[in-house]
This record gives C-alpha cells, sequence and structure tokens, in this order.
C-alpha cells in the first residue's frame, strides 16, 4: 500500500483555501493496509489473561498501601527505635568493630573443626596388633 498521506493533504489544502488557510483535520482520511504479525494476534488472544492481571496488581497495591497505612505508627516508632541505637555507635564507634572481630574467631573455629575432621577421616585402618595391648 503507497502511502498517499501528501496527496490527501495537497488535495485538502486546495479545497480548503478558499479564503482561509485552515485546513479540516477531520476531513482527511488515509487507508493503509497493515499487516499485522503473529506474534501481535497471539498477545490479543491473552487480553482477558492480561485484564485479570492488571486487576490483581491493582488490588495487591491497595492492600499493600492500606497495610502501609495501618502500620504507619509502628514504623514510626521503629524508626525512634534506630535513632536512639544510632546514639550508642555514635558515643563509642569502636563498637563497628566488634562483628568483624567475631566473624574472624568464628572462621577460625570453624577451620580449626575442618582441619581435624579432615585428620580423623584420613588416618586410615587401626588395628588392634599395632596398639601393643597386652
Amino acid at each position: 500500500a503507497e502511502k498517499v498521506f501528501d496527496d490527501i493533504l495537497d488535495n485538502a489544502n486546495e479545497a480548503g483555501s478558499g479564503g482561509s488557510n485552515s485546513t479540516n483535520a477531520t476531513s482527511i482520511i488515509v487507508t493503509q493496509t497493515t499487516v499485522i504479525p503473529d506474534f501481535i494476534g497471539e498477545s490479543a488472544d491473552q487480553t482477558d489473561s492480561y485484564t485479570y492481571a492488571a486487576y490483581a496488581a491493582t488490588a495487591a497495591t491497595i492492600v499493600l498501601i492500606i497495610v502501609i497505612c495501618v502500620i504507619g505508627p509502628s514504623i514510626r516508632k521503629a524508626i525512634t527505635i534506630f535513632n536512639e541505637a544510632s546514639h550508642a555507635l555514635r558515643h563509642n564507634p569502636s563498637l563497628l568493630f566488634l562483628p568483624p572481630i567475631f566473624l574472624a574467631i568464628s572462621a577460625l573455629n570453624v577451620l580449626f573443626f575442618l582441619t581435624g575432621a579432615s585428620y580423623i577421616l584420613t588416618t586410615g585402618e587401626i588395628e588392634i596388633a599395632e596398639l601393643n595391648i597386652s
């Protein structure tokens, strides 16, 4: 299909130029055949599913907004608690070093356990004759 929009626009301008330069845009009709790809037709078959999914998402959003409004005082209380906890860190900043220290100690403990477990697993068979028990 050829684009005939320019020809139609020129014809409309000539017809509408009888004393004024304005063109009635509603009188311009463009006819063009369009081939719809297959994937668009397939998605058009699922419009009901998309509509229901949009309704569900809207309902979930509304419920979430209501829940946030209802628990607003609890959120404000939690923010106040966090602010008070930050005062302790401001007065004693060395508290920030404690978690990495405990993590390092715990990692060394796990490494010690794994080393001992690997030694136990690699000992082999022990025979009673080797023990020299009399």
